[in-house]
């Protein structure tokens, strides 16, 4: 599951003109999204594959076995192209799964769709 940490430094306020405001906030959510917010941060020629089989989620999964008792069903779709974005799981990690199952996991692309609708947001 997508973990979102923002930081941000405030300049000083009326009520503490000398001390900036600095605060860090992590949340964790699931993120659902169309498939159209995916595309911008896929490589040219990327399929999307919407439908793996049972076997395939459960390789696509980047997360301890403690944490698949609680949330036994991976969410996401295959990429079909490697990436350069480390996994926890070892720095080749997603292109070793796109090797055995002819696709990858999200790496940075659910994160980088979170960007963009907070950027949007903020504005």
């Amino acid at each position: 599951m997508p973990t979102a940490t923002a930081s941000f430094t405030l300049p000083p306020s009326a009520s503490s003109p000398t001390l900036p405001l600095t605060f860090g906030l992590e949340f964790e959510h699931i993120l659902a999204f169309h498939s159209s917010l995916l595309l911008p941060h896929l490589p040219a020629g990327t399929a999307i594959i919407k439908h793996l089989t049972p076997s395939t989620r459960l390789a696509l999964r980047q997360t301890t076995s403690q944490y698949l008792l609680t949330r036994p069903r991976y969410n996401g779709w295959g990429l079909t192209s490697a990436t350069d974005y480390p996994s926890p799981f070892g720095p080749d990690w997603h292109n070793k799964c796109l090797e055995e199952h002819g696709c990858r996991g999200y790496a940075d692309e659910a994160l980088n769709i979170e960007r963009d609708i907070l950027t949007r947001q903020c504005d």
